[in-house]
């Protein structure tokens, strides 16, 4: 299995406000990364960052268009989303293994309704709809993610 894009990053994430790429980049390590870095676009930088050599901007017309943004209710959705996109999209490449066809949803819980009430619908949704378009979901079984919620 293949990974063609793990992080999500914002220049609007409060530890990032006001800190300069160097100090963060610790923790990120954004020029170790062997696949690309999807940041939001927003006043701060258009597209090209020098700490960031393989840094894209993360197509939200793009994926608006495709599942509308009724769904897209956290970080995590944004992700799921592209994911399904990016999968579809390289499902066409010849000698394509249908077997790599997963998404991997690792340190995602969710649990507490009053902090992520509104984030884990969205989740969800993205969840059922790659299974729904054929795509394998991984979720720890420790996780609460897809747990219902009570009645």
């Amino acid at each position: 299995m293949l990974a063609r894009s793990v992080v999500s990053l914002s220049a609007n994430n409060s530890f990032l406000r006001g800190t300069p790429l160097g100090t963060w980049g610790a923790v990120v390590q954004p020029r170790v990364l062997s696949v690309p870095a999807r940041l939001q676009r927003t006043g701060l930088y258009s597209g090209v960052i020098p700490e960031i050599p393989n840094a894209t901007i993360y197509p939200i017309d793009r994926i608006e268009e495709k599942f509308s943004s009724y769904f897209l209710t956290s970080s995590l959705a944004l992700m799921a989303a592209l994911a399904i996109d990016e999968i579809e999209n390289i499902r066409k490449e010849v000698g394509h293994n249908p077997d790599d066809d997963v998404i991997g949803l690792w340190g995602v819980d969710m649990a507490a309704m009053e902090e992520y009430g509104y984030q884990r619908p969205g989740c969800q949704f993205f969840v059922l709809e790659a299974l729904r378009r054929g795509i394998g979901v991984y979720v720890p079984p420790e996780s609460d993610l897809m747990r219902p919620q009570p009645v």
